[in-house]
């Protein structure tokens, strides 16, 4: 069928778009133009599509096309330097739109789930094994990953037997779970933990890392256990960073962090 022939090479257009756009984000070696691809090929895509709609007047499809053709040809492609520059540029843009996020939260941080949440349009609705999650606080389920390691993480609490419930945090609005931390430059930023597990009394709020981004969790997970201690009297909070090894998911609730993948000796085992 000719229609459903186009409809997949519209799709496979798509895919292509996005693991390009990814590929940019994360080849970037200068700091100031490095960010996370997960969170960042969206915001990207978004910026490029607006700019070449109004310049060529074109529609989705042929100017996506366009747009891969140029990033495919690696280093003689014609974006690959406005995008590493475009992002360097917007790095002054990000840091003071975090120490504002930091500063408005330097009050009493307190979370509190919500009846009803507002997604983007393409949200999936999860399902594990064909059906509904059993353990989500909400009903029905959509959730925003970032990561296949997240879902994974996601699977994995939906079969613990011993919680009321777990929620996928948020990453940006004013009723999402944010904690304030300084990276290394002294820069303010506000770190928001993916998953707010609720366990009787006892509410753990873990992050999810793997390979380099846990490596760089320091200053995130320092800053969620001094949160935890300052938080403790009123709440009986507990959790870390969470990482996968050997079958197993592995914590670190230490005050001082540290990550080596072959030397996880400080790390337990994640029981609830």
């Amino acid at each position: 069928d000719a229609d459903l022939d186009l409809e997949a090479s519209r799709l496979d257009l798509q895919k292509l778009y996005t693991t390009l756009l990814w590929k940019e984000i994360a080849i970037q070696d200068d700091p100031k133009a490095s960010y996370a691809p997960a969170r960042s090929w969206s915001p990207l895509k978004s910026a490029l599509n607006v700019y070449f709609r109004d310049k060529l007047k074109l529609t989705n499809p042929p100017l996506y096309a366009i747009i891969c053709n140029d990033l495919l040809q690696g280093a003689s492609s014609s974006l690959r330097p406005v995008v590493a520059q475009a992002l360097k540029a917007y790095r002054a843009v990000r840091n003071k739109e975090n120490a504002r996020k930091a500063q408005s939260l330097r009050s009493e941080l307190l979370f509190e789930l919500l009846d009803t949440y507002t997604y983007p349009e393409d949200t999936a609705l999860l399902t594990i094994r064909g059906k509904a999650p059993r353990r989500y606080a909400l009903s029905p389920a959509y959730i925003p990953f970032d990561s296949e390691l997240e879902r994974e993480f996601a699977e994995h609490l939906d079969r613990q037997t011993t919680i009321d419930w777990w929620f996928k945090n948020g990453d940006s609005a004013h009723y999402d779970l944010g904690i304030p931390y300084t990276d290394t430059a002294g820069i303010e930023h506000v770190f928001y933990p993916d998953f707010i597990v609720r366990q009787g009394r006892r509410i753990a709020i873990l992050d999810t890392k793997s390979g380099l981004v846990a490596q760089d969790a320091k200053a995130k997970a320092e800053a969620l256990q001094r949160y935890i201690k300052t938080t403790k009297s009123k709440l009986d909070l507990w959790g870390g960073i969470v990482v996968p090894s050997g079958g197993l998911w592995k914590i670190n609730d230490n005050k001082a962090y540290q990550y080596d993948q072959n030397v996880l000796d400080d790390w337990r085992n994640l029981a609830f």
